[in-house]
């Protein structure tokens, strides 16, 4: 059985979701989770990929601005976002979702990657 408010699988005869808290009915059990919402768990997975996308991103760009050597430590940001990003993504497909935020913190990390691998040692 399956929370209707996250989407965590629940023991038979709990009375309260341990993710979420949300009241669990005694209602006919569905043996699939909402198809319309990916897991409390897998969303947060989703947002960190694309905050370390944005960070990384962000980080590029001052290094371009200041040139300050730090080329190799966003090359870390851009891959933990990429890594965390395509997780979800390969979660989100086997449950039939697609997680829009784990494309662009995919995305992203993989610009971030790849321009940081370009400019090390310029």
């Amino acid at each position: 059985m399956f929370c209707p408010q996250c989407g965590n699988e629940v023991k038979d005869g709990a009375k309260f979701c341990t993710n979420c808290g949300q009241a669990v009915n005694d209602a006919p059990k569905e043996n699939t989770p909402p198809t319309n919402q990916l897991p409390a768990r897998e969303k947060k997975l989703a947002l960190i990929g694309l905050i370390l996308g944005i960070v990384g991103s962000v980080g590029w760009f001052g290094f371009l601005v200041n040139d300050n050597g730090f080329s190799f430590f966003f090359i870390l940001f851009g891959i933990v976002a990429t890594i965390i990003s395509a997780t979800v993504i390969s979660r989100a497909k086997k449950a039939g979702q697609i997680a829009l935020m784990a494309v662009w913190g995919i995305a992203i990390g993989i610009f971030v990657t790849i321009m940081s691998f370009c400019t090390i040692g310029q």
